[in-house]
């Protein structure tokens, strides 16, 4: 068992080491600045957000960007509160804003809303984002520079807005820390997730990679599904770094939210392609591995080497990359949540086999 160990850990070591060198070449890389501005067309789909859809509107309005080069256009999907009312309201006086009601959709549940935006939608560069969060004002700058560079699916930051709650600590880690995944995995060539907020493509990338219509195995998950087409079709895969890039959004607020919102994200994971799903299965079971280590230390006190080991590293990468996300995560909540954040991912694991979610339980 010791033996097991320690090899365990000079595999973290060396998988970490190689992490942190592609990650610290990867922000390093300052955003685009270009005069140029492509024509963009953000689409928004909408379910009884009369509490917060103000909130993104006026962000929106605050784009550093040409008016004439943008459109932003918000699928009302049956809302029964005044999500309609109070967007109908705000847009009234603006050319480039348009409000829809799918009606019959193509798709069941946000899908179809957003199939109803895209064939409405002036351009060909589509940005994605949810009606319960809100952009930079050069958002749309940056991701655009995405686009100037022929990516065909593009993402970008989309943190939570860090609180002192404890579910919220939880919730901001797991976006840090998934972060890093998808961005390790985007750079050793295996894109397989994105944030649905912060979510970007081409009309030509879409219809090449079959389009919503390839992605219907749950409910949920439309941006990992899509970036899984993507992959199949050799298509290229952008990350855009830097704040001015992100969308920002609230965390859920209970333990029972948190769950759910995880546990959907973990079940669309069950239709990533095999070399995806080994990937991330073998990462995760060597974190797991090296979180139980301590148990075994009846049998030798170098069992509990792996754990140190593993808890330096994740308090480094915290204080190295959090920042990129806009978090701030004291050396004591590094470890902490570093663990919590195993033990979650088992945790939400199971529960994504029994869970079933809902159109309205989105959250990117």
């Amino acid at each position: 068992m010791t033996e097991f160990y320690l090899i365990i850990s000079c595999l973290y070591m060396c998988v970490s080491a190689g992490k942190g060198l592609i990650l610290g070449g990867l922000f390093r890389k300052a955003p685009e600045e270009s005069a140029e501005h492509p024509a963009i067309s953000i689409l928004i789909a909408a379910k009884n957000e009369e509490k917060k859809i103000l909130r993104l509107l006026t962000s929106l309005e605050k784009l550093d960007y040409p008016e004439e080069k943008f459109e932003v256009i918000v699928a009302d999907d049956n809302s029964t509160d005044s999500t309609n009312q109070i967007t109908k309201e705000f847009i009234k006086e603006k050319k480039n804003y348009l409000l829809i009601k799918p009606g019959e959709k193509a798709y069941p549940a946000k899908r179809g809303a957003l199939q109803a935006c895209i064939e409405k939608a002036l351009y060909d560069c589509f940005l994605i984002t949810d009606a319960d969060c809100e952009v930079e004002r050069g958002w749309l700058k940056r991701m655009g520079g995405g686009f100037r560079k022929g990516a065909d699916f593009i993402f970008g930051p989309a943190p939570f807005k860090q609180t002192t709650g404890s579910i919220n600590k939880i919730s901001c880690y797991e976006n840090f820390r998934s972060g890093l995944l998808n961005l390790f995995l985007l750079k050793a060539g295996l894109p397989f997730s994105a944030p649905a907020r912060n979510f970007g493509f081409s009309r030509k990338a879409f219809e090449k990679s079959g389009g919503y219509g390839k992605t219907l195995q749950t409910l949920s998950g439309d941006d990992d599904l899509l970036l899984r087409e993507a992959y199949r079709n050799r298509l290229r895969v952008h990350y855009v770094p830097g704040m001015e890039s992100g969308v920002k959004s609230d965390s859920t607020e209970t333990l029972k939210e948190y769950i759910s919102q995880r546990s959907r994200h973990i079940k669309t994971s069950f239709h990533y392609l095999p070399r995806h799903i080994a990937a991330l299965g073998v990462w995760h079971l060597l974190n797991l591995a090296m979180v139980i280590s301590p148990v075994f230390v009846f049998l030798s006190w170098w069992c509990i080497i792996p754990a140190i080991i593993k808890s330096g590293i994740d308090v480094l990468f915290s204080s190295r990359f959090a920042g990129e996300w806009g978090y701030r995560f004291s050396m004591r909540e590094a470890v902490l949540l570093s663990f919590s954040y195993e033990f979650f991912i088992v945790v939400n694991f199971f529960s994504s086999i029994f869970h079933q979610p809902e159109w309205k339980e989105f959250r990117g």
